[in-house]
């Protein structure tokens, strides 16, 4: 395990979640990806959350930027199988929670500490240019386990992340809120707000691996 984040306890995994960016916009004919807003939709998440090491948050977190006292924050692993002007893509990504951004339902503003979009570079690249997170291009897997499933995300080939829950036999209870994605600075902030729907399934850790993605930079 990366010496950077501990798994918490308790984990959690959403399956077919609906994630709308904004307004449907059609696909650019040269083939490129068109600026937002986007709509992504069909999307299959696994959500770990996790504890970061404080130290590293501090060389992370741009100044003004201030993680929650708890250092709470989590990891997502998942694929987008339809939507406009983006979709279909693959993504995983470590998070921070922040003080200063919070939801009207008091969820925690979130800063992207480093990720991957692909498995096309022209997705990372529309990221990386829409919202200036630190994302390179690469792909998700996902496969059925005995008692749940497995994501591993890889970029060049090489497996960065793979993180592996039992699902819980209780039944998954439907979710719906906003989440806001910190970007720029402290004193220019970038507010990505991301309306979501979709199911919320209970799960416990097997495995949690990460390789430090930034030594792929």
């Amino acid at each position: 395990m990366n010496s950077t984040w501990n798994v918490r306890s308790a984990m959690m995994a959403v399956m077919a979640l609906v994630t709308m960016a904004g307004s449907a916009v059609a696909q650019a004919d040269d083939g490129k990806v068109p600026p937002p807003p986007w709509q992504v939709h069909v999307s299959d998440y696994l959500i770990v959350g996790v504890v970061w090491n404080e130290a590293t948050l501090r060389k992370a977190l741009p100044p003004g930027i201030k993680a929650v006292a708890g250092m709470t924050g989590g990891i997502a692993v998942y694929k987008s199988d339809g939507g406009y002007g983006i979709s279909p893509y693959d993504s995983a990504y470590g998070y921070v929670d922040i003080e200063g951004f919070d939801t009207a339902q008091g969820t925690k503003g979130r800063w992207i500490l480093q990720g991957m979009y692909g498995p096309d570079e022209k997705v990372a690249a529309a990221i990386r240019g829409a919202y200036g997170w630190s994302v390179r291009a690469g792909a998700v897997t996902f496969t059925e386990t005995a008692r749940g499933r497995r994501g591993v995300a890889s970029i060049g080939g090489r497996d960065v992340l793979d993180v592996e829950l039992n699902l819980s036999a209780l039944p998954c209870s439907p979710v719906g809120g906003i989440n806001h994605y910190v970007a720029g600075t402290a004193a220019k902030p970038v507010v990505n707000q991301i309306p979501f729907t979709g199911q919320w399934c209970g799960g416990e850790p097997v495995k949690a691996r990460s390789e430090h993605l930034r030594r792929h930079a």
